[in-house]
C-alpha cells in the first residue's frame, strides 16, 4: 500500500499523537532518519489496514482469558465474553484483574494471573515435547 499525501498528514496530525504514542511511532519519529520513518509510517499504515479488513473465523475451542480492568478502554466480563463469542462456539473463562495492560504483567500481578490459568488449564491434556 503507498502511502499518500493524505496518510502521510495522518500521521503527523496533532490528533493522532494517541496513535503515536500507542504504536511507538513518535519514539521512531524522534530517532529515525526522514526516509527510515516514512518506511517505518508505510509499515505501520499497512499492518493497520490489514488488521482493520482481517475477520477471524470461529474455532471449537476452549478460550482462558486474563481480564485488565483498569486502563484507557475498561471492559466488562459481559462485554468480553460478547466478544469472545465470536471467536469460538466453546467454552469461554474470564477472570478480571484489577489491573491495566502493563502491570498485569508484573510481579505480583503476574503470579495471581498464571495460578488462574494454570488453575483453569489443569484438567486439559499438556503437550509433551518429543525428542
Amino acid at each position: 500500500m503507498a502511502l499518500s499525501l493524505s496518510s502521510s498528514y495522518w500521521l503527523t496530525t496533532a490528533s493522532t499523537r494517541c496513535v503515536d504514542r500507542d504504536s511507538y511511532l513518535s519514539d521512531a519519529r524522534g530517532r529515525a532518519r526522514p526516509d527510515v520513518f516514512e518506511r517505518i509510517a508505510r509499515l505501520h499504515a499497512s499492518n493497520a489496514a490489514a488488521i482493520s479488513q482481517h475477520r477471524p473465523r470461529q474455532l471449537r475451542t476452549r478460550i482462558v482469558y486474563a481480564l485488565a480492568t483498569r486502563g484507557k478502554s475498561v471492559t466488562s466480563n459481559e462485554q468480553m465474553v460478547a466478544h469472545l463469542r465470536e471467536l469460538t462456539s466453546g467454552q469461554i473463562a474470564i477472570n478480571a484483574f484489577d489491573d491495566d495492560h502493563n502491570s498485569i504483567v508484573r510481579v505480583p500481578s503476574v503470579q495471581r494471573v498464571a495460578k488462574f490459568l494454570n488453575g483453569a488449564t489443569a484438567n486439559e491434556p499438556r503437550l509433551v515435547r518429543v525428542k
